[in-house]
Protein backbone atom coordinates (compact mmCIF):
# COMPACT_ATOMS: atom_id res chain seq x y z
CA UNK A 1 0.00 0.00 0.00
CA UNK A 2 3.00 2.46 0.63
CA UNK A 3 4.85 1.96 -2.15
CA UNK A 4 1.33 2.35 -4.35
CA UNK A 5 0.86 6.13 -2.61
CA UNK A 6 4.09 6.64 -3.11
CA UNK A 7 3.88 5.67 -7.25
CA UNK A 8 0.71 8.15 -7.24
CA UNK A 9 2.66 10.80 -5.03
CA UNK A 10 5.29 10.99 -7.71
CA UNK A 11 2.71 11.11 -10.37
CA UNK A 12 1.12 13.82 -9.20
CA UNK A 13 4.82 15.63 -8.30
CA UNK A 14 5.95 15.16 -12.10
CA UNK A 15 2.56 16.96 -13.04
CA UNK A 16 2.99 19.79 -10.98
CA UNK A 17 6.78 20.30 -11.83
CA UNK A 18 6.78 19.28 -15.39
CA UNK A 19 7.27 22.56 -17.43
CA UNK A 20 4.81 24.23 -19.43
CA UNK A 21 5.06 23.90 -23.02
CA UNK A 22 5.10 27.32 -24.28
CA UNK A 23 5.50 31.09 -22.43
CA UNK A 24 3.18 33.60 -23.92
CA UNK A 25 3.53 37.57 -24.01
CA UNK A 26 0.56 39.20 -24.00
CA UNK A 27 0.42 42.71 -25.27
CA UNK A 28 -1.62 45.11 -24.23
CA UNK A 29 -2.80 48.20 -26.62
CA UNK A 30 -2.09 49.79 -23.75
CA UNK A 31 1.73 49.57 -24.33
CA UNK A 32 1.88 46.83 -21.07
CA UNK A 33 2.78 43.20 -21.49
CA UNK A 34 1.50 40.53 -19.34
CA UNK A 35 3.43 37.17 -19.76
CA UNK A 36 1.42 33.63 -19.37
CA UNK A 37 2.27 30.29 -19.51
CA UNK A 38 -1.44 29.18 -20.25
CA UNK A 39 -3.74 30.51 -22.44
CA UNK A 40 -7.42 29.71 -23.35
CA UNK A 41 -9.76 31.75 -25.10
CA UNK A 42 -13.45 32.16 -23.35
CA UNK A 43 -16.08 34.03 -25.25
CA UNK A 44 -14.49 37.65 -25.77
CA UNK A 45 -12.14 36.86 -23.27
CA UNK A 46 -8.48 35.69 -22.65
CA UNK A 47 -7.85 33.60 -19.52
CA UNK A 48 -4.42 33.54 -18.63
CA UNK A 49 -2.52 30.92 -16.79
CA UNK A 50 -0.82 30.32 -13.60
CA UNK A 51 -3.41 32.69 -11.86
CA UNK A 52 -6.66 32.33 -14.48
CA UNK A 53 -7.03 36.16 -15.25
CA UNK A 54 -9.33 37.30 -17.44
CA UNK A 55 -8.11 39.84 -20.44
CA UNK A 56 -10.91 41.36 -22.50
CA UNK A 57 -9.97 40.74 -26.23
CA UNK A 58 -10.84 44.35 -26.98
CA UNK A 59 -7.34 45.49 -25.27
CA UNK A 60 -5.33 42.93 -26.46
CA UNK A 61 -3.06 44.52 -29.47
CA UNK A 62 -0.85 40.87 -30.10
CA UNK A 63 0.27 37.36 -28.86
CA UNK A 64 3.67 36.63 -28.78
CA UNK A 65 4.74 32.62 -27.74
CA UNK A 66 7.49 30.73 -27.09
CA UNK A 67 7.63 27.01 -27.19
CA UNK A 68 9.60 25.16 -25.20
CA UNK A 69 10.47 22.22 -27.51
CA UNK A 70 10.14 23.83 -30.87
CA UNK A 71 11.04 27.29 -32.77
CA UNK A 72 10.74 27.86 -36.28
CA UNK A 73 14.10 27.20 -37.69
CA UNK A 74 13.74 23.71 -35.72
CA UNK A 75 10.40 23.25 -38.37
CA UNK A 76 12.65 23.73 -40.84
CA UNK A 77 15.30 21.77 -40.14
CA UNK A 78 12.96 18.46 -39.52
CA UNK A 79 10.85 19.20 -42.81
CA UNK A 80 14.26 19.63 -44.53
CA UNK A 81 15.67 16.37 -43.15
CA UNK A 82 12.21 14.46 -44.11
CA UNK A 83 11.26 13.94 -40.21
CA UNK A 84 7.87 15.16 -41.46
CA UNK A 85 5.76 12.96 -38.86
CA UNK A 86 7.93 14.25 -36.28
CA UNK A 87 7.40 17.93 -37.28
CA UNK A 88 3.82 16.75 -37.72
CA UNK A 89 3.25 15.44 -34.18
CA UNK A 90 4.91 18.44 -32.09
CA UNK A 91 3.03 20.97 -34.07
CA UNK A 92 0.02 19.07 -33.29
CA UNK A 93 0.24 18.93 -29.80
CA UNK A 94 1.13 22.53 -29.71
CA UNK A 95 -1.04 24.27 -31.86
CA UNK A 96 -4.17 22.29 -32.16
CA UNK A 97 -5.14 23.52 -28.54
CA UNK A 98 -4.45 27.22 -29.41
CA UNK A 99 -6.98 26.64 -32.75
CA UNK A 100 -8.87 29.69 -30.92
CA UNK A 101 -6.35 31.98 -30.92
CA UNK A 102 -6.86 32.03 -34.89
CA UNK A 103 -7.99 35.99 -35.97
CA UNK A 104 -6.04 37.24 -33.03
CA UNK A 105 -2.69 38.88 -34.12
CA UNK A 106 0.29 36.69 -32.76
CA UNK A 107 3.64 34.72 -34.02
CA UNK A 108 1.78 31.83 -34.68
CA UNK A 109 1.55 31.79 -38.47
CA UNK A 110 4.91 30.35 -39.43
CA UNK A 111 4.09 27.29 -37.61
CA UNK A 112 0.61 26.76 -38.95
CA UNK A 113 2.13 26.81 -42.33
CA UNK A 114 4.54 24.23 -41.37
CA UNK A 115 2.14 22.47 -40.31
CA UNK A 116 -0.24 22.88 -43.88
CA UNK A 117 2.80 21.86 -45.55
CA UNK A 118 3.82 18.57 -43.18
CA UNK A 119 -0.27 17.64 -42.54
CA UNK A 120 -0.85 17.73 -46.38
CA UNK A 121 2.13 16.06 -47.15
CA UNK A 122 1.70 12.99 -44.58
CA UNK A 123 -1.64 12.58 -46.03
CA UNK A 124 -4.17 14.19 -43.52
CA UNK A 125 -6.45 16.35 -44.81
CA UNK A 126 -8.70 17.63 -41.88
CA UNK A 127 -5.28 18.36 -40.33
CA UNK A 128 -4.68 19.94 -43.82
CA UNK A 129 -7.65 22.10 -43.41
CA UNK A 130 -7.50 23.23 -40.30
CA UNK A 131 -4.35 25.01 -40.83
CA UNK A 132 -5.35 26.35 -43.98
CA UNK A 133 -8.51 27.92 -41.66
CA UNK A 134 -6.26 29.03 -39.23
CA UNK A 135 -4.01 30.86 -42.31
CA UNK A 136 -6.75 32.61 -43.25
CA UNK A 137 -7.50 34.14 -40.54
CA UNK A 138 -3.99 36.58 -40.74
CA UNK A 139 -4.19 40.00 -42.17
CA UNK A 140 -0.70 39.41 -43.98
CA UNK A 141 -2.20 37.94 -47.29
CA UNK A 142 1.27 36.05 -48.14
CA UNK A 143 -0.16 33.80 -45.63
CA UNK A 144 -3.85 33.74 -46.88
CA UNK A 145 -2.22 33.37 -50.38
CA UNK A 146 0.18 30.53 -49.15
CA UNK A 147 -2.86 28.89 -47.28
CA UNK A 148 -5.33 28.97 -50.36
CA UNK A 149 -2.53 27.50 -52.69
CA UNK A 150 -2.20 24.28 -50.58
CA UNK A 151 -6.51 24.23 -50.71
CA UNK A 152 -6.03 24.24 -54.65
CA UNK A 153 -3.97 20.73 -54.32
CA UNK A 154 -6.78 19.61 -51.57
CA UNK A 155 -9.46 20.19 -53.98
CA UNK A 156 -7.39 18.82 -56.69
CA UNK A 157 -6.59 15.47 -54.68
CA UNK A 158 -10.54 15.46 -53.92
CA UNK A 159 -11.02 15.12 -58.06
CA UNK A 160 -12.71 18.96 -57.60
CA UNK A 161 -11.30 21.12 -60.80
CA UNK A 162 -13.99 23.70 -60.28
CA UNK A 163 -13.25 24.58 -57.34
CA UNK A 164 -9.47 23.77 -57.79
CA UNK A 165 -10.19 27.04 -60.51
CA UNK A 166 -12.07 28.85 -58.51
CA UNK A 167 -9.27 28.77 -55.37
CA UNK A 168 -6.24 29.62 -57.79
CA UNK A 169 -8.33 32.36 -59.92
CA UNK A 170 -8.39 34.45 -56.36
CA UNK A 171 -4.66 34.00 -55.64
CA UNK A 172 -3.08 37.21 -57.03
CA UNK A 173 0.89 36.83 -57.80
CA UNK A 174 1.10 33.38 -56.85
CA UNK A 175 5.14 33.40 -57.49
CA UNK A 176 5.29 35.33 -54.16
CA UNK A 177 4.10 32.23 -52.49
CA UNK A 178 6.87 29.62 -54.71
CA UNK A 179 7.87 29.72 -57.60
CA UNK A 180 8.18 26.03 -57.74
CA UNK A 181 4.86 25.72 -55.97
CA UNK A 182 2.78 27.52 -58.44
CA UNK A 183 4.71 25.48 -61.68
CA UNK A 184 3.35 22.53 -59.55
CA UNK A 185 0.27 23.56 -59.34
CA UNK A 186 -0.51 24.90 -62.68
CA UNK A 187 0.61 21.90 -63.79
CA UNK A 188 -1.74 19.73 -61.50
CA UNK A 189 -4.63 21.95 -62.93
CA UNK A 190 -3.48 21.40 -66.58
CA UNK A 191 -3.17 17.72 -65.94
CA UNK A 192 -7.09 17.52 -64.27
CA UNK A 193 -7.85 19.23 -67.27
CA UNK A 194 -6.50 16.27 -69.72
CA UNK A 195 -3.72 18.66 -70.91
CA UNK A 196 -0.74 16.62 -70.70
CA UNK A 197 2.07 18.26 -73.26
CA UNK A 198 1.10 21.74 -70.78
CA UNK A 199 1.14 19.82 -67.57
CA UNK A 200 4.37 18.30 -68.61
CA UNK A 201 6.27 22.07 -69.61
CA UNK A 202 5.99 22.75 -65.67
CA UNK A 203 6.90 19.58 -64.48
CA UNK A 204 9.92 19.98 -66.57
CA UNK A 205 10.60 23.46 -65.62
CA UNK A 206 10.30 22.44 -61.75
CA UNK A 207 13.00 19.63 -62.50
CA UNK A 208 15.38 22.11 -64.44
CA UNK A 209 15.30 25.02 -62.74
CA UNK A 210 14.22 24.10 -59.19
CA UNK A 211 16.40 20.90 -58.34
CA UNK A 212 17.41 22.33 -54.78
CA UNK A 213 13.72 22.83 -53.76
CA UNK A 214 12.79 19.14 -52.44
CA UNK A 215 8.97 19.64 -51.36
CA UNK A 216 8.14 20.27 -55.50
CA UNK A 217 10.99 18.25 -56.57
CA UNK A 218 10.21 14.49 -55.61
CA UNK A 219 6.05 14.76 -57.12
CA UNK A 220 7.41 16.71 -60.10
CA UNK A 221 9.11 13.65 -61.21
CA UNK A 222 6.42 11.71 -59.97
CA UNK A 223 3.83 13.73 -62.31
CA UNK A 224 6.43 14.15 -65.14
CA UNK A 225 6.81 10.18 -65.61
CA UNK A 226 2.84 9.63 -65.32
CA UNK A 227 2.50 12.04 -67.95
CA UNK A 228 4.98 10.28 -70.35
CA UNK A 229 3.29 7.32 -69.45
CA UNK A 230 0.26 9.23 -70.91
CA UNK A 231 1.64 10.30 -73.74
CA UNK A 232 3.03 6.46 -74.46
CA UNK A 233 6.78 7.56 -73.82
CA UNK A 234 7.62 4.60 -72.11
CA UNK A 235 11.47 4.85 -71.96
CA UNK A 236 11.41 8.18 -70.79
CA UNK A 237 9.13 7.26 -68.01
CA UNK A 238 11.59 4.60 -66.92
CA UNK A 239 14.30 7.46 -66.78
CA UNK A 240 12.62 9.86 -64.86
CA UNK A 241 11.28 6.85 -62.41
CA UNK A 242 15.27 6.32 -62.10
CA UNK A 243 16.42 9.79 -61.46
CA UNK A 244 13.25 9.35 -59.08
CA UNK A 245 14.68 6.63 -57.51
CA UNK A 246 18.37 8.00 -56.87
CA UNK A 247 16.87 11.42 -55.75
CA UNK A 248 15.09 10.78 -53.23
CA UNK A 249 15.54 6.77 -52.20
CA UNK A 250 13.94 6.51 -48.89
CA UNK A 251 10.48 8.58 -50.53
CA UNK A 252 7.15 6.68 -51.33
CA UNK A 253 7.21 8.55 -54.49
CA UNK A 254 9.68 6.05 -55.54
CA UNK A 255 7.16 3.04 -54.56
CA UNK A 256 4.58 5.43 -56.72
CA UNK A 257 6.98 5.79 -59.66
CA UNK A 258 7.71 1.94 -59.53
CA UNK A 259 3.96 0.92 -60.27
CA UNK A 260 4.53 3.29 -63.05
CA UNK A 261 6.68 0.61 -64.48
CA UNK A 262 4.02 -2.20 -64.35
Amino acid sequence: MKRRWLIILGGLLCCVCAPAAYEVDVSLVSGAIIKADKIERVDDFLVLGPSDRRISLEVVERLEFRFRDLSVEMCASLYESGRLSVLKSRLDQLLFPLVAMKGISSNLAPYWYWLVRSEYWEGNRSGTLQGIEALRQEEDTLWVRSADMYAVLLALDDRDLKQAEAIFGRIENPDEVSVAMNLYVRGRLAMARGEWKESLQHMVKIVALHGRNREWLAPALYAEAELYQRLGSNDLVVQVVTELERTFPESDWVAKGRELLN
